[in-house]
C-alpha cells in the first residue's frame, strides 16, 4: 500500500471507503452450504453498502448475510464435522494490488487466537482457497492484502473474526 492509499487517510474503524468508479471483482470460493440457502452477496461482491458477515469452516465459506440476526437453520445447512465455525465480518476487498472497497466495522467481536484479521485468497484452479491470519488494526491487514493481491494477481478479502466455536 503506498503512502497515497486512501486507507492512510481514514481514522477509526467506523470509516468506509470505495473506489470510483466501483469495479466488479470476480472470484470463486468453495461453498460450505447447501445451494440456495443464504441468498446474500458473494464473498467478493463490492456492490452492497452494509457491512456483511459470513461463516468459514474447513469445507469452505458461506455466502454473506446482511441481517443482524444469525441465519435460521444454520445447523441444517452448514455441514458439521471435525471443524470450527468461524464468524467473520467482511471489512475490505482488494484487487489488482489496490483497495476497492472498505466497509466500516459494525459488529462486536470475541476474538480468540493471535489473529483478529484474516485474508481470504480464492483458489485459481490449481490451488485451493487460502485463509491466512493477518496483523491488526486496519490499515495493516489491507497493506498485506494489497501486497498479496499484487504478487498473486488475484483479489483478496480482508475479514475480521468475530467468533469461533467447535462445529461437530
Amino acid at each position: 500500500m503506498s503512502a497515497t492509499s486512501p486507507v492512510w487517510n481514514l481514522r477509526g474503524d467506523d470509516a468506509g471507503w470505495q473506489a470510483h468508479p466501483l469495479p466488479q471483482v470476480r472470484a470463486e470460493v468453495p461453498s460450505a452450504v447447501d445451494p440456495g440457502w443464504l441468498d446474500g452477496p458473494g464473498l467478493f461482491d463490492v456492490a452492497h453498502d452494509a457491512t456483511a458477515r459470513f461463516y468459514v469452516t474447513n469445507r469452505g465459506v458461506t455466502p454473506c448475510f446482511l441481517d443482524t440476526e444469525e441465519p435460521a437453520d444454520l445447523q441444517r445447512h452448514v455441514p458439521m464435522g471435525y471443524t470450527n465455525l468461524d464468524l467473520f465480518e467482511k471489512r475490505a476487498v482488494v484487487a489488482d494490488g489496490a483497495l476497492v472497497r472498505l466497509w466500516p466495522q459494525r459488529f462486536d467481536a470475541t476474538p480468540s487466537g493471535p489473529y483478529h484479521f484474516h485474508l481470504v485468497v480464492p483458489g485459481d484452479g490449481e490451488h485451493e482457497m487460502l485463509v491466512l491470519g493477518a496483523s491488526h488494526p486496519v490499515p495493516y491487514p489491507i497493506l498485506q492484502a494489497e501486497n498479496l493481491s499484487a504478487r498473486l494477481g488475484v483479489p483478496v478479502l480482508v475479514a475480521r473474526r468475530l467468533s469461533s466455536r467447535a462445529w461437530h
